[in-house]
Parts: C-alpha cells; structure tokens; sequence
C-alpha cells in the first residue's frame, strides 16, 4: 500500500503527459509550461518573457503574439477533449449503470457490524473492571509480603546479633573467651550476613539503636583478626594466613588488611633502611639503600604475595577471589614513597646535577625491579595509575636539571663564538670552536648526562646548538677584538692572529702601567677561513653519519614508531644540509680575502703607457711588475694556505673563481687601455700627415729597410706579454685549464688581435 501511494503521482504524471496534445509547433508556448504542480501565471510570464528573448535573440514578442498562440493551443485542447470523451463513451454509460442499488447494500451491510461494536465495547469495560480488581488484590499482597519480609529481617538481625554478641562473649559476662580460627570464621560469616540483613532493614530507628551493638561486633572481630593476621605473617604460618586473608574478604575488610600490612609490618622495616645514615654509610649508596628495600619481599611478604597472585587463586567460602589484594601496589610502595619523603627528600634537589642523575638512575632502576615483581599486565597498569607513583615521580625537578645540563652544554659553546679561529687541541678538528661544538652535542646524549624523560629537550638542543654553530662563522668577517693601541699602530696589526690577540688580552688586567685598550675590527686569514671550512663540511658528516646514526637513532627506536623514527632523521638531515648551504659563503670569504690582496695591483694596467710614450724603451719582453705582484698572493695561496689538506676539486674550485674574477677585472683595464691607445694614436694621425703609416694604423714604420715599432705597438706588446705570462702561469704553476677560467679566452683574444700587425716580433717579445 505504501509502494502504490509512494508510486501513484509518477503514474499520474505520466498519464497527464501522454493525455494532453503537444503544441503545435511555431509557437512561443511549451505543453511542460502548463503541467507543473507548482503552476501559477506569474511564473508563467516570467518563464515566457525570458525564454523568448532568448530565443529572439533581442528581439521583443508582444503579448498579443502570446495571446493568439493560447488562442491555437486551446483550441486544440478541446478538439483533443472531445476526441477523448467520445473514445469512451460507452464505459461512461455503464459505470452510471452499474452504480444503481449501491447504498441499499451498504445499508444491509452496516446494521450487523454496529451490533459486533457495542459487544466488544461491553467486552472491554468488562475484562477493565476485572483487572482493576485483580491489580488491587495484588498490590494488598505484594505490601504483606514486604511487611513480613520486613518483620522476618528484624528477626533474624536480633538473632544474628544475639547469637554473634554469644560467640564472642559479649552476652554480658565478665570474661571474653579467646577466639580460635573457626570460630573467627564462622564468626565472620554470621556478621557477613548480619551486614547484609541491616542493608535490607528499613527501619531507620532500628538500626540507629542496634548500631553501637554492631560496632562493638566489628571492633572485637577486628582486632582479633589483625594479631592472628600478624602472628601468621611473622611465623609465615600458610594456612592461618589463608583463613585470615579469606576472612578479611568476606567481611569486604580488604582494604584494613592492606592497610594493617601497611602499618604494622612495612613501615618498621623500612623506617630503619630508609635513611639518610644508611644511604651515607652503603658502599653503593642510594642503589644499596633500594635493593635493601626490596628484601622486605621475601623476607616479609612472600606468604601473602603467594596466596594472592595469579598463581594460586583459592577460593573463601564465600566464593570471593583472595586476587582483590594487592600488597605491593597499596601496601608497600605507598610507604617508600611517603617514608623517602620524609626521609631522604635531598634526592630530589636537582643543584647538583651529577648527584641529581645518579639518585634520579637509581630511583628508575628500582621502579623497574619493582615493577618486575608485580607479576602481571593488570597489576603493572594499576600501579602506574596509583596516585603514589604520580607522587613520587612529580618529586622529580626534570626542568631545573635541565636547565643546569643547558648551561654547561650550551655555556662554552658560546663563550667560543667570541674566539671563532682559536685552533683546536687535538687532531679531529681545526678551529676549538668546532670541537667545542660537536662535545657539546655528544655530551647531550652523554650516558652520564642523558636521561629518556628529557629526550625531547636534548633533541632540540642539538639542533640549537648545530644552528648556532652555522649562524656564528657566518658573523666571522665582523668580528672584534681588544687590543692595545701601540699594537693598533703598527703596520701588521691587521694581520696579527685570533690567537696571538687572545693571548695578550688573556695576560693583559687593569694594572698593566696604564696600557691604554681599543676595540678594532679583526680581518680573518685565509689560513683560518680554510681551517673552518673543513670543520664545516666535516662536522656536518660527522653528526649525521657518527652521532646521529650511532648515538642518537638508538635511543629512540624503543619509544617511537618507523615513521616518527623518519621525521627525526628528515630534521637532522634538513639540519646538516643546511650547515652545508654555509660553505658556499666561506669559499667567498675565502676567495675574497686573496682578491683583495690581489686585485689593487690591476690599477697599474693604466700606468704602461706612461712607460713607453716618449721613452724610447726598447721592445718588452717580460712582464710588468704589477703582475708578478699580482700573481704573489695568489701563488701563495696555492703554495702554503692550500697545503692544509684540501681536496684537490675544492681548491681546483677556489683557483678558478680567483682567476675569473681577476681576468674579468684585467680584461676591463686592458679594454680602457687599448681604447686610450687607439684614441691617441688616431689624435697623432690627424696631427701629423706626414708620417706614412700602414693601413690599420697600428703596425710600425720601415726605415732604411728595416720594421720600426712604434710607443703604441710597444704598448700593446707589452699587454700581450702581459696577458701571456698570466695565461702560461695558471697552465703551469696553478696546473688550471684556461678553458675553466672565465673570460680568460676573451682576454686572450683582445690582445692578439691588438696585436697580430705584429706577427714577427710576438714570439721573441714572448720569449
């Protein structure tokens, strides 16, 4: 039914479609304009007016149009109406036929079924009333029976208490009979069920008034209980202990049990192990001291730790699992805490960081040999949720031993940065300031320094402190330092060592006869720049492949899953990469350092032509001075600061960008000069037309028969010596293909074709 109503409008819908004619066509209307359930005539229009000038494509319909195609439209709805009514015609006719005598019948068939409705009616009120009747009948019943249950309660709780007060001797006679074990159970038994009888009571009164009888009950069975508790932990006595354990549970006294054990056992022997005279005079100190606590286990507890583990679960009369005890998680380390506390509470002071560590070791390794004996899953999530562990390891000052560790580690480190080109002690590295550097990373993780709890903070650390290292070299050129003025006065001031500087200011104090002190930039030596630059490349594969691999993964791979495992190695491989990025700038504090020493002696390039011009020299045939004083740095720098140990591709690399800065900036002067030359020499021309020249105006003149070379051919000779010295050296001394060497061809060529008038004298100026 639900299907056919659910489907019924479709079906409807399709019948309508089918049922009504299409327009015909020409006309601005559609037949689906008109069967829309939500059909209205303003809609309509808007329909239309949008449609149309869509259509039109701009151009307007007038009403008038829209009301002749309504016009066609209905006119073919009623010819299509009449064809309909006449296809059926007939069934018309017969369904008015058939419906003749229709309500006779539904009549007929009314009257009987108003008489079955007045029955079940009757019925109803009927069946009503008996049930109304038998609901009160019982409730009445239910009342008397929770009144007799009620009264037999009361009963049975004077009985219980009467029989009970009897066993123990409490009955009003002077003597109290000594209890044994089976009759304590028994006892115990009764007043598990006295409980249970008081609970049901509700009879407020009652139980205030029977209240100081039960207490009395529960006193007397108590303190019976805890000697012959006591009596069988010091014997060791099992099956007392079994009775007393299955008694305890079935009076729901688990708890007092524990707590007894507590107070009665545990704490005595622990008030003369836990001390700050027995950590003093052990060999092993705070270690010592925990593995005589532990002893309180089989020496006290093992009986009771036998009967309640997992091992050996009996069963009470009751049927209670003696398993509800836990002696250790609620019994003894609640007491070593509370009683190190009081106790021993300068273990917790982290102001000495060394003594911090080992107590702080220690404590973990008794807490793991603690948690050894616990024995179970279970247990061991229950003792690490007790409020006594989060105690006692909130004791611990993990943030004040860290920032003590941060000093030491991170103090030196810094303090270095001011010296950055002091040399190193041993062999490993250069500068102190790398060695610095990497002890300081491998102490954060040092055995005697490193503690798991922290290892997020020395993780971060060694990254500041590799960051550190990287951003301090980069502030290498702007260093200062203090040192006296006479020393500021002499001509190698500048060049005085970090470490001859640090030594006089280290011997220099405030009685030196009135020294007077400056602070004066200090200019890095190529020397020192190379010895830092292998430190870099160095140290960054030392942490990575060394200290990170061997040291620092390990440590980590019990706590972290693969893939956390992956964003540490992602990060300290970022972090050396990064370390790396920096030696693209020593190599140019490098080469800059011998390009300024270097590049000054080009200025002299402009002087040649003041050495030829009207100076009747002869033909040159070795190079200016100039060069040989600019190739000196150079060549020592390839001679002794490359001597350090630098693989042959770097220095290679260092040689080249020397050169290519140096040939571009020749390049440039021996443009000016040429330039200069070839203006002069035109200047000559246009002054003295008389002097027969060659075509080219740069080639000599003959004279009886033999070549005169002229100041400005003696000029360009002499660049060319020039330009081939320079080339003939980075081939030989530098061992450097030329075709390395920016614009060093460009060079080469300038001055060769400045020159190739002057073929024959070339090879013996170059000789």
């Amino acid at each position: 039914m639900t299907n056919s109503s659910v489907e019924q409008p479709g079906e409807n819908d399709l019948m309508v479609m089918v049922a009504v004619p299409a327009v015909p066509s020409g006309l601005s209307i559609r037949k689906d304009d008109f069967l829309g359930s939500d059909f209205s005539v303003d809609k309509f229009l808007t329909r239309w007016h949008s449609s149309a000038s869509v259509a039109a494509q701009g151009t307007t319909i007038s009403l008038e149009t829209l009301r002749d195609d309504l016009g066609i439209y209905l006119k073919v709805l009623r010819s299509s109406m009449i064809e309909l009514i006449n296809e059926d015609y007939a069934d018309f006719v017969n369904l008015s036929t058939k419906l003749v005598g229709l309500d006779e019948s539904l009549l007929n068939l009314e009257r009987p079924l108003l008489v079955y409705k007045d029955e079940v009616l009757a019925s109803k009120q009927s069946l009503c009333q008996t049930w109304e009747c038998l609901h009160e009948t019982l409730a009445r019943r239910e009342h008397v029976y929770a009144q007799k249950t009620a009264l037999q309660n009361l009963e049975h709780i004077i009985g219980t208490l009467n029989k009970v007060e009897r066993l123990l001797g409490l009955s009003g006679d002077d003597s109290e009979p000594e209890l044994s074990g089976d009759l304590v159970e028994r006892v115990a038994a009764e007043i598990n069920y006295l409980n249970f009888c008081v609970s049901k009571c509700q009879a407020s009164s009652f139980v205030e008034e029977m209240q100081p009888r039960l207490k009395l009950i529960g006193d007397r069975l108590h303190g019976s209980l805890e000697s012959q508790l006591l009596d069988a932990v010091a014997q060791q006595n099992t099956e007392v202990l079994k009775r007393c354990l299955r008694i305890f549970a079935t009076v729901d006294r688990v708890r007092e049990a524990e707590a007894l054990v507590r107070l009665r056992v545990i704490q005595p022997y622990l008030e003369s192990i836990i001390t700050e005279e027995f950590v003093a005079n052990d060999p092993l100190g705070l270690q010592g001291m925990f593995h005589r606590v532990l002893r309180v286990i089989p020496e006290k507890l093992s009986q009771l730790l036998l009967l309640t583990s997992g091992a050996r679960k009996t069963k009470s009369s009751s049927g209670q699992n003696e398993k509800d005890f836990d002696f250790l998680v609620n019994s003894l380390w609640p007491e070593i805490v509370e009683t190190i506390e009081e106790n021993i509470p300068f273990i917790f002071s982290a102001g000495n960081p060394d003594k911090f560590f080992v107590h702080y070791t220690s404590s973990l390794e008794f807490v793991e040999r603690f948690e050894r004996e616990l024995g179970s899953v279970h247990t061991l999530d229950k003792f690490r949720a007790c409020q006594a562990y989060g105690n006692f390891f909130s004791k611990w000052n993990l943030a004040v031993y860290f920032q003590i560790r941060f000093q030491e580690i991170a103090s030196p480190v810094e303090t270095h940065v001011k010296h950055m080109f002091q040399p190193a002690e041993g062999h490993e590295f250069q500068l102190r300031i790398t060695q610095i550097a990497f002890q300081a990373m491998e102490k954060c993780w040092d055995p005697k320094h490193y503690l798991d709890a922290l290892a997020h903070r020395f993780w971060k650390l060694t990254l500041q402190i590799l960051s550190r290292f990287a951003t301090a070299f980069q502030a290498a050129p702007d260093l200062t330092f203090e040192v006296p003025v006479e020393e500021v006065l002499r001509p190698s001031a500048s060049s005085v060592s970090l470490k001859d500087t640090h030594k006089k200011s280290h011997h220099r104090s405030a009685s030196d006869q009135g020294s007077k002190i400056k602070t004066v930039p200090y200019r890095s030596q190529t020397k020192e720049l190379i010895r830092l630059y292998q430190d870099v490349d160095y140290l960054a594969s030392k942490v990575q492949d060394q200290l990170f691999t061997h040291t620092i993964l390990p440590k980590f791979q019990e706590q972290l899953a693969p893939d956390q495992l992956d964003v540490l190695s992602q990060a300290m491989t970022t972090g050396c990469d990064q370390l790396r990025t920096k030696l693209q700038f020593l190599s140019d504090l490098i080469t800059q350092n011998i390009l300024d020493k270097a590049l000054p002696y080009l200025k002299q390039v402009a002087d040649i032509p003041r050495l030829y011009r009207r100076t009747n020299r002869e033909i040159p045939s070795k190079p200016c001075t100039y060069l040989i004083a600019l190739l000196d740095p150079i060549s020592h720098f390839n001679s002794d600061d490359l001597a350090q140990g630098c693989s042959v591709d770097i220095s290679r690399a260092w040689k080249c960008s020397i050169f290519s800065v140096v040939t571009e900036q020749f390049l440039k002067h021996v443009s000016e000069v040429l330039a200069a030359v070839q203006k002069m020499e035109e200047s000559l021309k246009r002054l003295k037309r008389v002097r027969d020249s060659r075509p080219g105006g740069g080639m000599g003149t003959v004279d009886e028969g033999r070549l005169v070379i002229s100041d400005d051919d003696k000029i360009r000779l002499q660049l060319y010596v020039d330009v081939m010295h320079l080339v003939g050296t980075i081939q030989g001394e530098f061992d450097l293909n030329p075709d390395k060497v920016e614009h060093l061809t460009e060079l080469v060529t300038l001055v060769d074709e400045a020159t190739k008038s002057m073929l024959e004298i070339r090879p013996a100026a170059t000789a």
